[in-house]
């Protein structure tokens, strides 16, 4: 038998809940979105996933999926020339236009380890102060290893380098390439603080990521 408090529902259609070509995954991210408010917001799919308590690759793939199936579409934001934003488009009913025929065109899904390493990076991306050769750099950022332990050191360093006199002559002119930077493990320059203190950091910075499997 099933209950139901009649005072608080929502009409969502039967082509949502029983779509064969949708996963359960993508399926429960729709159905949820369109539960919400008309004003309803989430600004990525990593902040979504954190609402919906959902491992946040899943998330990612999951929109991924429902972008090729027609049921969204993302516009992106940007401001004074840099990404800003998303802005979604949710649809009840997929919109035949938008969906994704061709197997070239078909979302390619990614790997918890992948998804990682990509959130990890536009991190970096964000506060690196010389932002070129994106790709390249998104590349040798890949082949660092053991990157959740890694990360946090990066970042710390970081902080200290771009306040670094050098770093700030000649509108950043002795900032390294971000691929070298990466290459030649850069942030091993900087001499922080003890490890203990080093290791309460890596923990602050994991909680902040929240990147534990918790599916």
């Amino acid at each position: 038998m099933i209950y139901r408090n009649s005072t608080k529902h929502v009409q969502i259609g039967t082509n949502v809940i029983q779509a064969s070509n949708l996963s359960i995954e993508a399926r429960f991210v729709l159905i949820y979105i369109l539960s919400r408010p008309d004003n309803y917001h989430f600004s990525s799919g990593y902040s979504l996933a954190q609402e919906i308590k959902m491992t946040p690759y899943k998330c990612q793939n999951a929109l991924r999926e429902l972008t090729a199936a027609g049921y969204i579409t993302r516009t992106r934001i940007h401001r004074n020339g840099r990404l800003a934003g998303n802005e979604w488009t949710i649809l009840e009913e997929p919109n035949p236009q938008n969906i994704v025929t061709t197997p070239e065109e078909q979302p390619v899904v990614i790997s918890a380890e992948e998804f990682t390493y990509r959130q990890l990076f536009e991190q970096f991306w964000s506060v690196y102060p010389k932002q070129v050769d994106r790709e390249s750099t998104y590349k040798a950022f890949c082949n660092i290893k053991n990157i959740k332990e890694v990360f946090p050191r990066i970042i710390a360093a970081l902080e200290v380098q771009i306040k670094d006199k050098q770093w700030k002559e000649e509108n950043g002119r002795f900032i390294p390439y971000p691929e070298k930077y990466i290459k030649q493990s850069r942030w091993e320059d900087v001499v922080l603080p003890d490890a203990e203190a080093e290791a309460e950091s890596m923990k602050d910075m994991m909680r902040i990521f929240n990147y534990e499997a918790n599916s």
